[in-house]
Parts: structure tokens; C-alpha cells; sequence
């Protein structure tokens, strides 16, 4: 009845008659076994009479005597719902193993029952990681509220669009995810992710680039347009549809961007019919579009505008830009030219124009003036010619130049060195404005170029006769007393003292009256130079009277110190002085003056004046006077010191 075998059938065969071929050998081992012992086995197959496999639980067990009892249980039904319950596994095991999305049963509290196998291969997680996990701590902090809308909306009811989210990696990264329609298994949610981060990365980095070229486009000083031809049936162009337009573009033409995209050209812009008659001729030939010189009308105004189109990907790209006023200024400049050549042309005085610190352009009288031509110039920084000393002072005629002016033309005189072309300076004195043009903007310095060096050299001269003595060739009294406050304070800071050296020469009176003043001029000039070449170049030497000198040693260490240079200056002024041409009135035989000098010597001290200073350094020289001349006192604030002769 289970396998349809006549029972005649089975009566006289063997037991090898029923199992399958692949299962033969198993039963035949299974039949032995049972002569020993019970035995059992699941899941065997057997043949029907009409050829069809049944499945059947087999025990056997001995009997007494011979042979064995077998029971056969059909357990097909069983074995074809495992298989396709395994066949199932498998299949799931495949999807999990290679889909690219990561599926996941949430259960209470929101936490993780089951995930894919594709977490590993997405998020770096392990499955057993990720069980307990509440799902809302994967998705980023940014992205967890608009989770929650979408669940919200899903519940009451209403379709929504799958969003995307970022989630957690075991790294720490994020990866964007899609949310995938849920289902419900018992207990659980099914909630699924799709990997979509390529496509955001690549939606972005095509956003950035959209931004980037929309930023171009805004900041190019022209207007532009985009323009989609519209043909007609026969496939002519008989229009131009606006399908971008640039801000300065849409400002030019007086329209809204916004209102102007999707609108015709001819509608858009009344009086462009000879534009899009250019334009689908420039189709036509596959050549581009070039005008200099386009006159347009716009509005009441006529403009002058520079046009270029070309043919890109199906539409056409219009760029444009008003020349009206450069028109206008170039036939102004055109007519003003041969006045100003003129001037150029015949002033003493150069004149040069810098825009952005460079020289845009020089006047001819600038080769009569330094050597060089103005072509030598253009292009040039000015500091290129100026001496490195006088930099600093041509900063002030940069700064006229700076966009905080108001517009009204400042002025600015500077006097600095100018390098000819024979790399000689020139003291020149520069006048320099702001260059306003015609429409009151400001446009870069004019400066005028004179040179003054008679002037500076008068000047110097004049200078040094107020600070020097023109007998010696030493500082006067009034220099000398300013360099003296300057000194003692910053010596004092540094540590070190500043000494003075009040020295008289002795019986020069008698030298006057005995040889003359000229031989007297000659002892004074001979004594200042020895006293210069005893002290350093930073010191101080002066004539302060008729024949008295001051000495000021700047740093030195104490008394000790200034009292040994002060020596060297008393033992080098005693040597004999020779005046030429004087002796024994004969021509050409020298006259040798012996004379020598007494010198006071103190230091500073805080808080005291230069006047008390230089009356203890007097009263130290008279004392020497009074002790026997040619010899050395220094002074303290307290009592005199021991002569050093």
C-alpha cells in the first residue's frame, strides 16, 4: 500500500529490490547490523512500482531463530520540507554573503536581533557586534531626527520617500545609507539599508563643481548667457530659448535672472533679432561668433558691446561686454593726445604715472633728465631706481594710491635719490597726486620728477655749518650738548658710564700773540685732529670755546677707564706742532709751536643735568690750570681725585 508492490511481488525478493541505487550499500551495511543488534537510520530512499523515490525511517532489529524485522515510516512529506527549508538557508546565506545591502531585525527597545552578513563587508561590524545594539546609536548624531520623522510618517499611514542617513562604521567613519521599505517578522522589525555612499560622495562632488562654475561665472567681469536654439518643423532655427543667465547679464539688460531662463530671446529682449539672426547663422557654418564693435539697443541708450558666441554641446554660450565708455574715453584720448605730447615733450621736469605701485608710463624729458627712456621704465617698480636709503620715504607716494581715499587728489613731496642710466644718483624732489581720470576715479599717482641736487648740496652745506666748527672741523657747542643727553641716558641703560673730557689748551694766548693767529688756527686745527684720532669713531669731539675742547666718551668702564684716554690725549697733544712757511721767516722753513693741554675729566650720574655735568668737568680742567698745567684731574661728585700727570 505505501510503495504499490504487489505483495506477491515482494514475497519471494530480496530487500535490494525496494532501495534506490545510491542508498543500496547503506541499507545492505544496515541489514547486517541487525542480525547483531538493533539498529535504525533516517531518511533512505525506496522505489515505487511506477518508478517514483519515497523517503522512509528505517529500524531493524533481530528476531530469534533468523532474519530480522524491519519497519519502514514514509517520512517523505518531512524530508521535502527540510530540503526546501535548507534550500532556503542557503539561498538567505547567498543573499547575506554577496548583496550589497545590510538587512537587520529591530526588536525591543529599538535594538538589533539580526543583521546580514553584509555588515562586515559595508560597516567593518561583526553580526554578534551589532546584536543589542540600539539602532539609533549607528546613524549620525545630523541624521537621527529625520530616522525618526520617516518612521513616524511610515506609521501613521502616509508613503515617504526612502532618505538617506549616515551610519557608524566600526572605524569611526560614516557611510551613507538608503532606507529600505521595512517588513515584520514575529517579534521584530525588518529594516533595511541600501550602500548609496558612492552615489552622495558623487552627487556632492558634482554639486561643489555645479557651485564652483556658477562662482566663475558670477565673478567674470562679463555677462553671459546660455541659449537653447528652437527649431521649426523643417529643423531651422527660429529662436533661442534662455536657458541660464548671468547675474551682470541680467543686470545689464535691466530683468529678473529667474523670470528671464525658459523665456525666447526675441520675447525676453526686444531688439534681438539681428542676434539670433547671427547666431543661427553661426550654427549653420559651425564656425563662432566675434564682434568688436556691436551696437545694441538697450532701453533709451545705444551701447557699444563686445560679443562672443560659440556652439557647445547643443546650446550656444553668449558672452558680452560694454565698451561704451572705453569707446568714448579713446576718441577723448584720441583728441586731448597731441596736447599732452606737447607738454611731455618740452617740460624740464619728468612725469611719470604708477598704477599699482608700477610705472605705467614716463615723459620723454625723463632721458634729458636721468639717461633713460621711458619704454626703460614701463612695466618697472619705481623702488627699482631709488637708493636703498630712500625706500622708506617713497612709501607715503605708494599710499596716495589706497583704496581709503575719498576720491579728492591728496598731494605728497618727498625729496630721495634717483639711479641715472650712468648708475650715478641724483637728489630729486618729487610732487606726487592722486591721478583722478575723467569720471572723478581714482586711478594710480602722477608724480613730477625735478632734480635738486645744487639744492640738497646748499642744503648739507648749510647743515653742517650749523653743526659743525669751521676752524676744526669738530661738532659746535650746540650739537655737541645734544649728542651728550642722548648719550648719557642710553649709556647708563646698558650699563656703562659716559665720560666727559673738558681740555684747554695751555698758554695759547701767548701763541696768538707771539706768532700770529694764522699759526694760532694752525695749533688748534693740529690739537683737534690728534684728540680725534685718541678716541673712537662713536665719541664725541667738539670745539666748545676759543681754545677749549670737549671730548664725550660714550660706554666706557668707570673713571679708570676715561682717565687712560684722557692720558693719551694730554701725552699726544704735547708733541710739537709744525706750521709750514713761519720759521725764521724764510720761505718754505717750518715753525715748531710746543704747547700742551689740561683736561677735567668726570663721568655722569642719575638724575643730574648736562650743565652740572660740564661744570664738574670744567672745574676738574682749572683745577689741573692751577696744579701746574699738562697733566690730567678727574672729578667725582665728591672730592677731587689724585692728579694723573
Amino acid at each position: 500500500m505505501a510503495f504499490g508492490w504487489p505483495r506477491s511481488t515482494l514475497a519471494d525478493a530480496t530487500l535490494s529490490l525496494l532501495w534506490h541505487p545510491e542508498d543500496r550499500d547503506r541499507a545492505t551495511r544496515l541489514r547486517e547490523a541487525a542480525d547483531r543488534e538493533p539498529v535504525q537510520a533516517d531518511a533512505l530512499r525506496v522505489m515505487t512500482m511506477e518508478g517514483d523515490i519515497r523517503w522512509v525511517d528505517v529500524a531493524m532489529r533481530p528476531l530469534e531463530g533468523a532474519g530480522c524485522l524491519a519497519i519502514l515510516q514514509d517520512v517523505t512529506e518531512r524530508v521535502i520540507v527540510q530540503r526546501r527549508a535548507e534550500q532556503a538557508e542557503a539561498e538567505l546565506r547567498m543573499v547575506e554573503r554577496f548583496s550589497r545591502d545590510l538587512l537587520c531585525t529591530i526588536g525591543e527597545g529599538e535594538r538589533v536581533t539580526w543583521a546580514s552578513d553584509s555588515v562586515t563587508h559595508l560597516l567593518g561590524w561583526r553580526r554578534q557586534e551589532l546584536v543589542g545594539t540600539v539602532l539609533a546609536d549607528l546613524v549620525h548624531p545630523e541624521d537621527r531626527q529625520r530616522l525618526m520623522q520617516v518612521d513616524a510618517d511610515a506609521s501613521g499611514g502616509r508613503d515617504v520617500a526612502p532618505p538617506f542617513v549616515r551610519m557608524r562604521a566600526r572605524d569611526g567613519s560614516y557611510r551613507w545609507m538608503s532606507i529600505l521599505p521595512t517588513g515584520h517578522v514575529p517579534g521584530a522589525v525588518v529594516a533595511g539599508f541600501q550602500d548609496v555612499h558612492a552615489l552622495v560622495e558623487a552627487d556632492r562632488a558634482l554639486q561643489r563643481e555645479a557651485t564652483r562654475l556658477r562662482l566663475i561665472l558670477q565673478s567674470l567681469p562679463d555677462a553671459h548667457a546660455t541659449l537653447v536654439p528652437l527649431r521649426d518643423a523643417q529643423g531651422h532655427v527660429v529662436d533661442f530659448a534662455v536657458a541660464d543667465l548671468h547675474d551682470r547679464a541680467a543686470a545689464f539688460l535691466g530683468v529678473l535672472a529667474d523670470e528671464a531662463r525658459g523665456s525666447s530671446l526675441t520675447e525676453a529682449f526686444p531688439g534681438a533679432e539681428p542676434l539670433r539672426d547671427q547666431l543661427a547663422g553661426m550654427l549653420a557654418s559651425g564656425s563662432a561668433l566675434a564682434a568688436d564693435d556691436w551696437a545694441a539697443e538697450c532701453g533709451d541708450a545705444s551701447r557699444r558691446l563686445q560679443v562672443q558666441a560659440v556652439h557647445v554641446d547643443g546650446a550656444v554660450g553668449v558672452t558680452w561686454r560694454d565698451v561704451t565708455e572705453v569707446r568714448r574715453r579713446l576718441d577723448a584720448l584720441a583728441e586731448s593726445e597731441q596736447q599732452y605730447r606737447l607738454l611731455a615733450d618740452n617740460s624740464s621736469d619728468a612725469v611719470v604715472w604708477i598704477r599699482r605701485e608700477v610705472v605705467a608710463w614716463a615723459s620723454p624729458s625723463l632721458t634729458h633728465m636721468l639717461g633713460w627712456l621711458p619704454e626703460e621704465w614701463s612695466g618697472r617698480r619705481l623702488d627699482d631706481f631709488i637708493h636703498v636709503e630712500d625706500v622708506a620715504d617713497f612709501d607715503p607716494i605708494k599710499e596716495l594710491a589706497s583704496p581709503q581715499g575719498s576720491g579728492v587728489a591728496t598731494r605728497c613731496v618727498r625729496r630721495l635719490r634717483l639711479r641715472s642710466k650712468s648708475l650715478a644718483y641724483h637728489w630729486v624732489e618729487v610732487h606726487a597726486r592722486v591721478y583722478v581720470d575723467a569720471d572723478g576715479r581714482a586711478d594710480g599717482v602722477a608724480a613730477s620728477l625735478h632734480v635738486v641736487d645744487a639744492e640738497v648740496l646748499a642744503y648739507q652745506e648749510l647743515d653742517r655749518r650749523a653743526r659743525f666748527d669751521d676752524l676744526t672741523g669738530l661738532l659746535n657747542r650746540k650739537e655737541a650738548l645734544e649728542r651728550v643727553t642722548t648719550m648719557g641716558g642710553q649709556s647708563r641703560r646698558s650699563g656703562l658710564d659716559t665720560a666727559v673730557l673738558f681740555c684747554d689748551i695751555d698758554r695759547f694766548k701767548e701763541i696768538n700773540d707771539r706768532h700770529g693767529h694764522a699759526v694760532g688756527d694752525a695749533v688748534l686745527r693740529t690739537i683737534a685732529h690728534r684728540i680725534s684720532d685718541c678716541v673712537r669713531s662713536g665719541d664725541v669731539t667738539a670745539r666748545v670755546g676759543g681754545d677749549e675742547m670737549l671730548v664725550v666718551l660714550d660706554g666706557v668702564h668707570g673713571m679708570a677707564d676715561a682717565m687712560d684716554i684722557a692720558e693719551k690725549i694730554r701725552v699726544a697733544a704735547s708733541m710739537p706742532v709744525e706750521v709750514a712757511g713761519t720759521g725764521s721767516g724764510e720761505p718754505g722753513v717750518a715753525l715748531q709751536v710746543r704747547t700742551t693741554v689740561s683736561i677735567g675729566v668726570t663721568v655722569t650720574f642719575d638724575g643730574e643735568s648736562v650743565d652740572q655735568l660740564l661744570a664738574r668737568a670744567d672745574q676738574a680742567m682749572y683745577q689741573a690750570k692751577r696744579t701746574g698745567s699738562n697733566r690730567v684731574i678727574c672729578l667725582t661728585a665728591a672730592l677731587p681725585a689724585p692728579q694723573h700727570a
